[in-house]
């Protein structure tokens, strides 16, 4: 399932931390920026636990082909582009 709602800002997470370290309540938090408590109580909590802000890096899925691959795909298309997926493999089973 995917994210119901948009992602908070950096400066809007910063805010939060700095109503919180102001002694503010979670529900008074989240009455003042509009986010739901469970946010403004996972941003701090991460908060607590990493020490950061920013969003962390995702994780992808990884590419199916290397850069040489893919210049090797790319080079007999830019000499004949109306060639066949089916030469290029064959074209690749006969390289070393």
């Amino acid at each position: 399932m995917g994210r119901k709602s948009k992602e908070t800002s950096v400066s809007e997470r910063e805010l939060i931390l700095k109503l919180r370290k102001n002694g503010k309540s979670y529900n008074k938090i989240s009455d003042l920026v509009g986010r739901p408590r469970s946010t403004v109580q996972s941003i701090i909590k991460k908060f607590a636990a990493t020490g950061k802000v920013q969003n962390s890096s995702r994780t992808g899925r990884p590419c199916l082909l290397t850069s040489s691959d893919r210049r090797f795909l790319v080079r007999p298309l830019k000499k004949d582009p109306e060639i066949s997926s089916i030469n290029i493999r064959t074209l690749e089973q006969q390289s070393p």
